[in-house]
This record gives C-alpha cells, sequence and structure tokens, in this order.
C-alpha cells in the first residue's frame, strides 16, 4: 500500500501537503464534484508544464525557505501559479484553468510565476507557454467536453457526470477510460505534424483514408517507423503517449478522492 508515483507526490516536496493547502483555500462547502475539477485542472496544466528544467534552474518557495528544482521546483512553481490565478480569466474565480486564461497567456506572465532571470534561466519557457496556448485552443474547440469556460475539469464530467458518484451514470472509470478521453481530446495540442491521414513509414498511402474534406486527425506522441506492421490506418505508427500517460497516471486519485472507484 504506497501512494502513485504521479505529478501530486512532488507536489509533497520538503514534507509539505500542498494538496491540503489547496482544499483550504477551495473552502469546506465546495461540492465533490467541483474540488475534483479544480484537482484535474491543477494536475493538466502542471504535468504539461514538466519538461526538463535544466541544471541551473530553480524556485524559491517564499514561505517555506524550500528552493527547489527540476521536477519538484517545477511542481511547486505550477502549483503556486495555478493559487494565484495565472491560469484563470476570471479574478472572481483564481481556482481554476480555463481557455480564456491559457490563451492569454504570454511567456513573460508565466516567466514572472516561475521566477525566470538571466541568472535563473529554464529550459524551453517559450514552448511550455506555447503548449498552454494550444491547451486553451483545445479546450475551447469542444465545449461539450470542457464547458463553456473550457475548464480541463470538464474530463470528470464527461466521464462521472455533473454531479459526482452519487447521481448516474456511474461511480466508477477506468484507466483506460482516462487515458482514451485525453487523447481524443488532446492529442492536438503536441507540436507534431502527425495525423491520421498521412502516409505510411514506407511512403506509401495508407489504406482506407479518410473521407474527403475530413481534417486530419491528430496523433500526438505517436511516431512512424518501417517495421511497424498493423491493419488500415495503424500501418507504420508506433504510438508512445508518454505524458498523456503520465497525466492519466495523475488523474487517478483526484477521482478517486471525489469517491469514484478507479479500474484497470
Amino acid at each position: 500500500d504506497f501512494p502513485y508515483h504521479t505529478r501530486w507526490r512532488p507536489f509533497e516536496a520538503g514534507g509539505i501537503d500542498r494538496r491540503l493547502q489547496l482544499d483550504r483555500l477551495l473552502g469546506p462547502s465546495i461540492s465533490p464534484s467541483e474540488r475534483a475539477r479544480a484537482h484535474i485542472d491543477l494536475a493538466v496544466v502542471s504535468v504539461l508544464l514538466d519538461a526538463g528544467a535544466g541544471s541551473q534552474w530553480h524556485y524559491a518557495e517564499t514561505a517555506t525557505d524550500l528552493r527547489l528544482a527540476r521536477s519538484e521546483g517545477l511542481a511547486v512553481a505550477s502549483f503556486h501559479a495555478f493559487t494565484s490565478g495565472r491560469f484563470s480569466s476570471n479574478p472572481q474565480r483564481p481556482l481554476q484553468v480555463d481557455a480564456a486564461g491559457l490563451r492569454g497567456l504570454v511567456t513573460d506572465r508565466l516567466a514572472s510565476a516561475f521566477q525566470v532571470s538571466e541568472t535563473n534561466p529554464l529550459l524551453g519557457l517559450a514552448g511550455r507557454a506555447t503548449l498552454l496556448r494550444r491547451l486553451g485552443e483545445a479546450l475551447q474547440e469542444q465545449p461539450e467536453i470542457f464547458g463553456v469556460h473550457g475548464r480541463p475539469g470538464g474530463l470528470f464530467d464527461e466521464l462521472v457526470g455533473p454531479y459526482g458518484p452519487a447521481a448516474p451514470p456511474t461511480a466508477e472509470v477506468t484507466a483506460h477510460e482516462i487515458l482514451t478521453l485525453l487523447l481524443d481530446t488532446l492529442s492536438g495540442i503536441w507540436p507534431a505534424a502527425n495525423s491520421i491521414d498521412s502516409l505510411a513509414a514506407d511512403g506509401s498511402d495508407l489504406p482506407g483514408g479518410l473521407p474527403s474534406g475530413n481534417p486530419a486527425f491528430a496523433l500526438g506522441d505517436c511516431w512512424r517507423h518501417s517495421a511497424v506492421d498493423g491493419p488500415g490506418l495503424t500501418r507504420g505508427w508506433m504510438p508512445f503517449h508518454k505524458l498523456s500517460q503520465w497525466l492519466s497516471y495523475s488523474l487517478l486519485e483526484p477521482f478517486e478522492w471525489a469517491g469514484v472507484k478507479v479500474r484497470g
């Protein structure tokens, strides 16, 4: 019986329960479903920001005097960016991530949140900001999943329902369903030109192509290799989805904390 090795473990850097801090900020009257949406909002942006930080960067947490680097530093920096409302477009609702807040995220604003300077450089800062803006676009383009405001927490409503596990359709989800939903909705944020109607690894046309006029379906972390066999559109493609898998794993706890049984 040991805790999941997910994004929530670096949030505990220095032995501090920052999830408890977040729950206190959210308040005692918030519903389990809305709490889950906030947890999911935080986990999604934090995982997407967790590329290599480089050996020179660190984050200084004022309240604890901790000096944190690499994944722990990125986790704690993203936690405080979230709790200060950096990813929300609504000043009255800072503890959320929404499409407008992400689409308007300029690199300098992210740099400030992560304490970046000439003497404290963070690798790939501009790319991180671009990825979050692309996330904002994907959220806005799918209101049927992420709601009118485009919140990542809409994943909870799609899989469980807006009223949580006490109401239909179900109080159970599978890890497969979480990963599938992430791939179906967010694969397009990755800066790769991979799409399902492009050529196979050997340069030949894939059989059973998409109907004329259909947009290409973005594959994300999926790459061509001539040794990969498979039927139809899958031939020549090798799926990895490394960050999407870790993000799926990092969403297990928010579902469980809300009373949802996660299987598989």
